[in-house]
């Protein structure tokens, strides 16, 4: 597991870069769940660990052939971040998710009560109980 360490005031630049980002639209491989969750962590700690994966896409099939390898979204996540949290109540504010939304997968950030995430239109929340698998930050 890869150990990254958050800034001294990351709380608030996560809380800008919520409210500078609410009303981004969704873009394949430019603002997609797991390149907003990325983007999140690099605001958190200046590291980007979701280097490898930019510009390698611009749709969800592009998307996919990254998944793929690795089974699906959390194998990613897990690949690049390490051993999820295996005790959900250890879950805190600023960390990584992956969660079920309506079915389908999604990478998002713990924030709250619930889970930021990417919609169509701009960021959605989602409650903590859609977290499949979470990682610390």
């Amino acid at each position: 597991m890869i150990k990254l360490n958050r800034i001294s005031n990351w709380p608030t630049l996560l809380g800008h870069f919520f409210a500078s980002n609410s009303e981004k639209p969704f873009v394949w491989g430019e603002w997609d769940c797991a390149l907003m969750a990325a983007d999140a962590v690099k605001v958190m700690t200046d590291h980007d660990y979701a280097e490898a994966l930019r510009f390698q896409y611009t749709d969800a099939k592009g998307a996919m052939r990254l998944i793929e390898p690795h089974g699906d979204l959390r194998g990613l996540i897990e690949h690049l971040l390490g051993s999820p949290i295996t005790n959900h109540r250890l879950i805190q504010r600023g960390d990584v998710a992956v969660v079920d939304n309506e079915g389908r997968q999604c990478t998002g950030i713990v924030w709250g009560s619930g889970i930021f995430a990417t919609g169509e239109k701009g960021l959605v929340s989602l409650p903590m109980s859609s977290i499949i698998a979470a990682w610390r930050i």
